[in-house]
């Protein structure tokens, strides 16, 4: 059997959370509840990642976006955009320990990432020598 990763959000999942982004009367559970959903499908997709922290962010649930950016963090594997808004959100709502504690965070994720490909590709050259 083949399976196919889902790594994009479809344009009705875009217009959703779009409009919960920008509601007043928004229902934060049903929308957390989506966003848990999404996230089990797009668990890579930093751009989801990054709406759901927007999203609590907008609540001003701050430590709830740390954990969500914590838990995003050990998911992406792109962290380019994803590292420049974790940093950018302690910038601008935490202290200067949570901006290093994100970092340091940031940091050993790139370093895993990297040890990953370094790994992946002495598998690949082991088997290409067998």
């Amino acid at each position: 059997t083949t399976t196919t990763t889902i790594t994009t959000i479809s344009d009705f999942e875009k217009l959703f959370i779009d409009f919960e982004l920008h509601n007043q009367n928004t229902d934060v559970n049903i929308c957390c509840n989506y966003f848990e959903s999404l996230i089990k499908k797009l668990y890579t997709n930093a751009e989801l990642w990054c709406e759901y922290v927007t999203f609590e962010w907008n609540q001003k649930n701050y430590e709830n976006c740390r954990r969500i950016l914590k838990r995003a963090c050990n998911s992406i594997i792109d962290l380019s955009k994803f590292s420049q808004f974790w940093l950018n959100f302690e910038r601008i709502n935490g202290n200067l320990e949570q901006f290093r504690q994100a970092s340091t965070r940031i940091t050993k994720r790139y370093q895993q990432l990297i040890q990953l490909e370094i790994d992946q590709s002495n598998n690949n050259n082991n088997n290409n020598n067998n």
